[in-house]
């Protein structure tokens, strides 16, 4: 009989190891944050202004899976 409860995780198969949120559209949640789907990346810094963006997008992003408070 197969579990009714769905997991977030995937045990390989073979060698390549284990996979935690499989798809894009799995949802991930540590420490008692509410779960949020894949966060998108921003562009490659070229300057200061988009670099302050991006380490700015990196914290969030950090922030929505609840690796930071």
């Amino acid at each position: 009989m197969a579990s009714p409860y769905r997991y977030l995780w995937e045990m390989g198969t073979t060698d390549d190891g284990n996979y935690i949120g499989v798809s894009a559209t799995d949802k991930i949640g540590l420490y008692g944050t509410t779960p949020v789907v894949q966060q998108s990346t921003a562009a490659s810094a070229t300057d200061l202004a988009t670099a302050i963006t991006l380490v700015n997008a990196l914290k969030d992003a950090c922030d929505n899976i609840g690796l930071t408070a």
